[in-house]
């Protein structure tokens, strides 16, 4: 590379630094730790943290939504007081509002709704962050589940970071080659999980290096009707400013700027509870991954608790002798991978309902599954490229005429194809900083879904709750980077 070309890499380089640095302050304006389980509403012997830090009271109002009561050290928040709220699902960021709190009908303190047409997100659980205006050091945050009608089912206290002492002095050995950014996470994720193990990954790379490598070639894509303007890419190629049209990507699927890529870049902004599992190592363990487990994961898609029947060749209807969930779980014994992420790698890719990747009925490719969508590139007719993929060759069991062999031969594929190669976490699938990795840096990496590690991780996690094992050992490999912000 030249002189002058150097400049401009280091010219764009710079401005990754300053959006990656500002998109940092504007999603995460202090630390967010995981929360502990708790009953229905606030307990009443929950102490706060000693610094000023607001609290959430809930009261479920059915017909009017979830009313978030705020106090500090001091007591109530002044009326008047204007807050910063941000509301996410799933670690992904759904909406902002600037919030003037005030006086609630039968509460001394201030308060405010989030009815259905303000979140405008419908049913799920939602992590609702509050920060004052003229203050920001003084925040709170707290888990939401909204149900019919808007009202909230439950809200639970976050703790804070700032708070978190220092555990106990084995576990302080053990987390000694984290940067000291990290361990307020992990103590607090050790407190609610003292089985957990977390292994530093030192990447040995420049942290807004990578983010600038994973803002370019289209490797990072979001949903177009996903947050506004906000984090969609308007670099040539990526949109028409004669007609302020984005560039499709993929069908409904658009590039993204550097912002959201440092966000889901950075660990530090997933050392929760839930997305954490992210960075779950892959491996199977007999003594941790059960069937109760992939079915926990599986639930509520078709694939819970259902044996595979598929259609054949001819579209005849051929009854299965065994379950999802135990196709899924001989997967990942024959395979030595996590048979909790083969199921939520599964969900993630072919969805709650059959996409025509696994309801056997495509057009052209009639009687052929590919639950993994390995071969389905970006792009129109991705799905026929993957069902074509599954169709043609011998490798990984294929040709795929049915969800057995797509789920035992996919997972064969993904072992050989990433786990063995060096990308054995989903972070490391979603993006490829391992040094060691056969492809390359940035490259041969799963998916475009700029969130989609994320999401997988949440499905790991559920699966793990469902039937009580959260308690177990799992090691847990979070990459560190060079460079990171402050």
């Amino acid at each position: 590379m030249n002189k002058s070309g150097r400049a401009f890499v280091t010219m764009i380089c710079v401005l990754c630094v300053t959006a990656a640095a500002f998109l940092l302050v504007l999603l995460n304006p202090a630390p967010k730790p995981p929360q502990p389980s708790g009953p229905t509403g606030m307990p009443d012997n929950l102490a706060l943290p000693e610094h000023d830090s607001l609290r959430f009271l809930n009261n479920a109002i059915p017909g009017k939504g979830l009313a978030l009561y705020t106090e500090n050290a001091d007591g109530c928040v002044e009326i008047g007081s204007y807050m910063d709220i941000i509301v996410e699902r799933d670690g992904v960021v759904q909406s902002y509002h600037d919030v003037t709190y005030r006086i609630v009908e039968g509460r001394d303190c201030a308060a405010m709704y989030f009815d259905g047409s303000l979140l405008g997100l419908g049913e799920g659980e939602l992590v609702i962050k509050a920060f004052l205006d003229d203050d920001p050091s003084v925040y709170g945050f707290c888990r939401a589940k909204v149900v019919a009608g808007g009202a909230s089912r439950y809200t639970e206290l976050m703790p804070s970071v700032e708070g978190m002492p220092a555990g106990d002095a084995a576990f302080e050995t053990a987390i000694a080659e984290f940067p000291d950014s990290y361990k307020p996470y992990l103590r607090a994720l050790h407190l609610l999980h003292p089985n957990w193990e977390f292994r530093a990954f030192h990447t040995g790379l420049d942290f807004f290096e990578s983010v600038y490598q994973e803002s370019i070639y289209d490797k990072n894509l979001t949903l177009i009707d996903n947050m506004g303007d906000l984090i969609k890419s308007k670099a040539p190629g990526d949109y028409d400013q004669k007609t302020h049209i984005y560039v499709l990507k993929d069908t409904g699927w658009v590039a993204v700027n550097p912002l959201p890529v440092a966000q889901y870049m950075d660990p530090r902004n997933f050392l929760d509870e839930r997305t954490v599992f992210q960075f779950e190592l892959l491996s199977y363990d007999e003594n941790v991954h059960t069937l109760a487990g992939v079915e926990g994961i599986l639930k509520g898609s078709f694939m819970g608790d259902a044996k595979a029947d598929y259609r054949d060749r001819d579209g005849n209807i051929v009854a299965a002798d065994r379950t999802y969930a135990e196709i899924i779980l001989e997967a990942g014994r024959t395979t030595d991978v996590n048979p909790y992420y083969l199921a939520a790698k599964i969900r993630q890719e072919i969805g709650a309902t059959p996409s025509n990747a696994a309801n056997g009925v495509c057009p052209g490719y009639e009687g052929y599954y590919n639950f993994y969508n390995i071969g389905a590139t970006d792009g129109e007719g991705n799905i026929e490229r993957g069902l074509a993929w599954a169709s043609e060759g011998t490798t990984y069991n294929r040709p795929w005429t049915s969800p057995e062999k797509s789920i035992l031969g996919g997972a064969e594929f993904l072992v050989q194809g990433y786990v063995a190669a060096g990308q054995y976490t989903g972070y490391l699938q979603k993006f490829n900083v391992n040094k060691d990795s056969p492809y390359g840096l940035y490259s041969h990496q799963y998916m475009t879904n700029v969130s989609g590690a994320v999401s997988q991780a949440v499905s790991a996690y559920n699966g793990y709750a469902d039937i009580g094992i959260l308690d177990e050992v799992i090691i847990f490999s979070i990459p560190v980077y060079d460079n990171m912000p402050d």
